[in-house]
C-alpha cells in the first residue's frame, strides 16, 4: 500500500471517530453567535420615547413615597408581629433516666399534665407561662431493719418558656423549646414499720409532705401541625432537669434530690390573632 493509501486511511478513520462531535459543536457555534448577536443590540440605545403633553405621574409603592425606595424588610427574628396568644393544654409522660439518692425505682415513667398561655411576637418567636404537675414515680425502700415503706413522688413546675420556629409555614414547622423556672417537690408513703427487736409486731404507716422551692431547667425540639385556622396540634421530645433537695420531708420520707428525665409532651393549642 502506497504512503497515500495511507495517509488516506488514517484521514478517514480520524473523520469517522469525531462524527460523533459534529452536532455539539456545531450547537456551541451557533449559541456563541446568538449570545454575540444579543449582546451587540443590548449595547445599541434604544431609540427616545416620542414627548408626550401629559404630564408624568409615577407610580407609587405600596409602603412607600413616590419617587424614594422602599424600607427594607424587618428581620424575621424580632417582635414585628404577627401577635397572637394562644392558650395550650400538655399531657405526656416524664421518664426518669438517673437512679434516686436513697431507693430503688420501681417506676419510673409518670403522668405529666399542664397549661399555659404563650403570646407570639412574630412567626418565629414566641413566650410563654405555664404550669405542669408529674406524678407516680414510686420508689421501694425493701426490707429494712425498721419496715418496708413505698414512696410515690411527685413535683409542681412553674415553666417561663422560650420558643423559637426554626422553620414555619402555614401548614407547621419545627419548633425549640427552652424553659427555666421554680419548681416543688411532693412525696406520700405507705407501708409497716416495727421494732427491730420484735420484728413480729406491725405497724401502718401513711404520711403526705411536700418540701421546700427547687428549680427545674429544660430543651426540647419538636413540631407544629396546623389544623385548622385557630387549633394547632404540637409534639416535643427533651431533656429535664430538677435540682431538689435529699433531705428528710417533714416526718415522712426523704427528698428526691436532684432528679434527670426524658419528656414526652402532646400540645393542643387554640389561638387568637392580636
Amino acid at each position: 500500500m502506497t504512503d497515500r493509501a495511507v495517509r488516506r486511511r488514517d484521514s478517514r478513520r480520524f473523520f469517522d471517530m469525531a462524527r460523533p462531535l459534529y452536532l455539539p459543536l456545531l450547537s456551541l457555534g451557533l449559541l456563541g453567535v446568538l449570545v454575540t448577536l444579543a449582546g451587540d443590540a443590548a449595547a445599541q440605545p434604544s431609540p427616545p420615547l416620542p414627548a408626550s403633553d401629559e404630564p408624568a405621574f409615577e407610580e407609587e409603592e405600596e409602603g412607600g413615597v413616590p419617587g424614594e425606595p422602599r424600607p427594607s424588610e424587618p428581620p424575621g427574628w424580632g417582635i414585628e408581629g404577627p401577635y397572637r396568644l394562644d392558650l395550650e393544654l400538655v399531657f405526656g409522660s416524664g421518664i426518669r433516666t438517673d437512679d434516686p439518692p436513697n431507693f430503688s425505682t420501681v417506676n419510673a415513667a409518670g403522668i405529666l399534665v399542664g397549661g399555659g398561655l404563650r403570646v407570639e411576637l412574630s412567626r418565629h418567636v414566641a413566650f410563654g407561662l405555664g404550669y405542669e404537675h408529674i406524678g407516680l414515680w414510686r420508689e421501694d425502700t425493701g426490707v429494712l431493719t425498721t419496715g418496708s415503706y413505698r414512696i410515690d413522688r411527685r413535683l409542681d413546675s412553674l415553666w417561663p418558656t422560650l420558643r423559637l420556629y426554626a422553620l414555619r409555614g402555614d401548614l407547621g414547622g419545627l419548633l425549640i423549646d427552652l424553659g427555666l423556672g421554680p419548681s416543688w417537690q411532693g412525696v406520700s408513703a405507705a407501708g409497716s414499720s416495727w421494732d427491730p427487736l420484735r420484728p413480729a409486731i406491725t405497724q401502718s404507716l401513711e404520711c403526705s409532705a411536700g418540701g421546700g422551692t427547687g428549680f427545674a431547667i429544660r430543651a426540647a425540639v419538636g413540631g407544629e401541625v396546623r389544623v385548622s385556622d385557630p387549633f394547632s396540634i404540637t409534639a416535643a421530645v427533651g431533656l429535664d432537669s430538677y435540682r431538689h433537695h435529699s433531705q428528710a420531708l417533714g416526718e415522712c420520707a426523704p427528698g428526691a434530690g436532684t432528679i434527670t428525665m426524658v419528656g414526652l409532651r402532646l400540645g393542643m393549642t387554640y389561638g387568637w390573632d392580636l
